[in-house]
């Protein structure tokens, strides 16, 4: 899964901070309704964990990663609610700790990554 380039990654095509904010409440908001209808095809909740990883769990996150993380709250705050009551992980690295965490073993959603997230 690719993710699209992010404001200030350095590429030519960065979304700018607003576009970039309406695009994770978009995929939020697929993500909420793909879990209240059991439509796996538009479960985005990675997505989240890497907007989350960007605002919460960088020793410096810029503020259009706070603003898409917040955003994922506005939209999916009940969604990512239950995949952290329900242990959602991923394989591999892809949902890793941000490096504020780097000792914690989070692979996905959970209370305790939920819990840091909420108290940013």
């Amino acid at each position: 899964m690719l993710t699209p380039p992010a404001p200030n990654s350095g590429s030519k095509d960065d979304f700018s901070a607003s576009e970039w904010t309406n695009l994770n409440g978009f995929v939020a908001r697929l993500t909420a309704l793909s879990l209240s209808l059991s439509i796996p095809a538009f479960d985005f909740s990675l997505y989240a964990i890497w907007a989350m990883r960007s605002a919460y769990e960088k020793n410096e996150a810029d503020a259009a990663a706070v603003e898409a993380a917040k955003i994922w709250f506005v939209y999916a705050k009940e969604a990512m609610e239950k995949l952290s009551r329900d242990g959602k992980s991923f394989e591999g690295p892809i949902a890793k700790a941000g490096e504020k965490y780097a000792d914690r073993d989070w692979k996905g959603f959970s209370e305790e990554r939920l819990a840091v997230w909420k108290a940013e």
